[in-house]
């Protein structure tokens, strides 16, 4: 095995075309400072976090993985691992909302499409209330994934409109620590203020969101 001046092995003939993963593997077993520093600089692959963890108990800040099981990237901060990004996933569904913490009815053409990147979590819904219209008090978008932030905090996270037999309302949509419930805030009076009422036939509801989850 050629080694240059710094024990670096010479890669001749048919080794320059090896997959690149072998390629790292085969410097992996270096223990040349450049190949050392060159490794902490580049994206390293692993099955799952914990066979990272096993081979790299003490990582350096900076180090970049990828783990395969879940296709995420992170990096190591100095304490901690911290999701980048991952393979986006889409999801659509009948949306949830309450009104005094009961189901609306909703017709079949209602729905919730959301897209999620990393911790980041994104959002649309619109739905219309049956024929038969719903339940009476403050109403609530049902979010599908729990929001992640500190526990002192509301959160505003989207906004939206609605008709409930009237004139369409704007409102914003703000939600509690951890929370799964959105209530719909608007100003009345020169206050914000939650919508209660009674769902009425034909009630129609629109809303987009954009928050971050765990």
């Amino acid at each position: 095995m050629p080694l240059d001046a710094e024990g670096i092995h010479q890669y001749v003939g048919s080794e320059l075309a090896a997959p690149a993963d072998v390629m790292l593997n085969r410097l992996a077993g270096s223990t040349s400072t450049q190949v050392k520093a060159l490794r902490e600089r580049t994206v390293r692959s692993f099955a799952s976090a914990a066979a990272r963890n096993a081979a790299v108990p003490v990582p350096r800040e900076g180090l970049l993985t990828w783990l395969e099981d879940v296709n995420r990237l992170e990096v190591y901060t100095g304490s901690a691992w911290l999701v980048i990004s991952n393979d986006p996933t889409y999801a659509h569904s009948l949306p949830g909302a309450t009104a005094g913490g009961t189901a609306i009815p909703m017709t079949a053409d209602s729905v919730l499409s959301i897209s999620r990147q990393g911790p980041r979590v994104m959002g649309q819904m619109s739905f219309t209330a049956g024929p038969a219209g719903g339940p009476t008090g403050v109403w609530a978008i049902v979010l599908p994934i729990p929001v992640l932030f500190p526990a002192s905090y509301r959160q505003t996270i989207g906004s939206g409109w609605f008709a409930n037999g009237g004139p369409v309302t704007l409102f914003s949509l703000v939600v509690g620590p951890g929370g799964t419930n959105a209530g719909l805030l608007f100003v009345q009076g020169g206050a914000f203020t939650g919508y209660s009422a009674a769902v009425a036939p034909g009630a129609t509801l629109s809303a987009h969101f954009t928050y971050e989850t765990a």
